[in-house]
């Protein structure tokens, strides 16, 4: 649930073989695997989560279990010509009224010399 309260002014993605690693100002880096197969793995606070990552077309989905009924949906989306990545954190679970929703835009750094 940090992950979607959490309001982070950097975001660093490293490709690696057959995975991303996703970090940003809390320093606790995010290990995604775009298989489409899901995965197990502790979060900060030492729960296990089930996370399911795959590329839908140009945008890469990552489905998180959260608690016993809810679902945490991130959309990776690369515009404006790669220099910007929209992520867009969906919240479904029963105990809402509704889903929330957040969109957060990160700017492309220049790469360091």
């Amino acid at each position: 649930m940090e992950r979607l309260s959490a309001e982070s002014k950097v975001l660093r993605i490293e490709e690696r073989q057959k995975q991303f690693v996703v970090s940003d100002d809390s320093g606790e880096p995010r290990t995604l695997y775009p298989d489409g197969k899901k995965h197990t793995e502790k979060d900060v606070n030492g729960k296990k989560t089930t996370t399911k990552t795959a590329w839908e077309g140009s945008e890469l989905v990552v489905e998180t279990k959260v608690g016993r009924s809810g679902k945490l949906t991130e959309t990776y989306r690369v515009e404006s010509e790669g220099k910007q990545l929209f992520v867009v954190s969906r919240l479904d679970d029963s105990a809402l009224a509704a889903p929330i929703s957040i969109q957060r835009v990160y700017d492309r750094a220049e790469a360091q010399p």
